[in-house]
């Protein structure tokens, strides 16, 4: 507990079930951040919501195996997100 990821939106977000993003961190290491249960969600709200360049805290970062098999971030609460610039 008491974990918060620090990054930058790297590229324009995408939105499938939820709006994705790729996020980098000061070590320049890039994961891919799916963010749910984001009300009115969709492609123009996560092109609003999350524009590339945008820096951001990510509290308690789940990570978690995708149906891919990468590793990627899932953040169940949109308020655990929180502006960084």
């Amino acid at each position: 507990q008491g974990r918060v990821l620090h990054g930058r939106i790297t590229e324009d977000p995408m939105f499938w079930a939820s709006p994705t993003l790729l996020l980098e961190d000061a070590f320049g290491d890039v994961v891919v951040v799916a963010v749910y249960n984001v009300l009115g969600a969709d492609w123009p709200a996560t092109e609003l919501m999350f524009p590339r360049g945008r820096e951001l805290a990510i509290r308690e970062p789940f990570y978690k195996v995708r149906k891919d098999g990468t590793i990627g971030i899932r953040v169940e609460d949109p308020a655990d997100i929180v502006d960084a610039s």
